[in-house]
């Protein structure tokens, strides 16, 4: 994702969704818990993708600010195609204990 290809509250959406699918994929069915009682191995695997993902998540964070637009506050984004997408996925995530 190039933050500087990021024009409007659409892209905005689209940018968290696809970070949000990627968390999804990195932490499979596993809740928070679940990850917490893995071994070091796994969690140190765990963190070495989640990490660049974060890093991503703040950097359109703080870029789509200016569209109203954040990762735990989207709703200006309900006309976007991706809103629907990203709307399940937080949801998902929120019920595996993931903010």
């Amino acid at each position: 994702i190039d933050v500087t290809k990021i024009e409007d509250a659409c892209d905005c959406v689209e940018a968290f969704e696809t970070i949000s699918a990627n968390f999804l994929d990195v932490y499979g069915n596993k809740t928070r818990e679940e990850l917490n009682e893995l071994s070091d191995d796994k969690k140190e695997n765990i963190k070495k993708k989640v990490d660049p993902l974060l890093e991503k998540r703040n950097e359109v964070n703080e870029h789509c600010r200016k569209f109203g637009i954040t990762y735990k506050r989207f709703t200006n984004g309900q006309e976007c195609s991706s809103y629907k997408d990203l709307a399940k996925n937080a949801e998902q995530l929120k019920k595996q204990g993931f903010k």
